[in-house]
């Protein structure tokens, strides 16, 4: 009777180490297919016009407002983004920079808070102090 008992554990435990093989064995391959079958099935259901849509930057103005005097560094670095901007946006829009200097990029950084439209065509170029600013509640700074 006790040599029963002995070969019970090392039997249970070999079946054991053999069942974590087939299971893990099992869920490699149903996660691949899985995977496929969500891949054929999402590009099936995509519709055919979905990458022939018109872009909405064609033929509109992109403004750059600088928060600082043209023709400085800082002022350099901004245009010479400006190609890659009309290269990689959908549609080529024109791009222009609009210059206001003033409370080292305050009057620029309320001047968008209070007018710009959400609408993707004013980028806000500030000082890096800006942030800074916003968040010790510098005065004349808007939340």
């Amino acid at each position: 009777m006790p040599e029963i008992s002995r070969e019970q554990p090392e039997q249970v435990e070999t079946n054991q180490a053999e069942a974590e093989v087939i299971v893990k064995s099992k869920k490699g391959a149903l996660g691949f297919s899985a995977r496929l079958f969500l891949l054929a099935l999402s590009t099936y259901l995509l519709p055919g016009n979905l990458f022939g849509q018109s872009s909405f930057f064609q033929g509109k103005t992109v403004t750059v407002i600088q928060g600082r005097d043209p023709g400085g560094t800082g002022d350099l670095r901004v245009k010479a983004l400006f190609p890659f901007l009309q290269k990689y946006i959908p549609g080529n829009p024109t791009i222009v920079s609009e210059y206001m200097p003033g409370g080292g990029s305050r009057k620029a950084a309320n001047h968008i808070f209070r007018t710009a439209r959400p609408d993707g065509l004013t980028i806000g170029n500030f000082s890096s102090a800006m942030v800074s600013m916003a968040i010790l509640g510098e005065s004349g700074v808007l939340p």
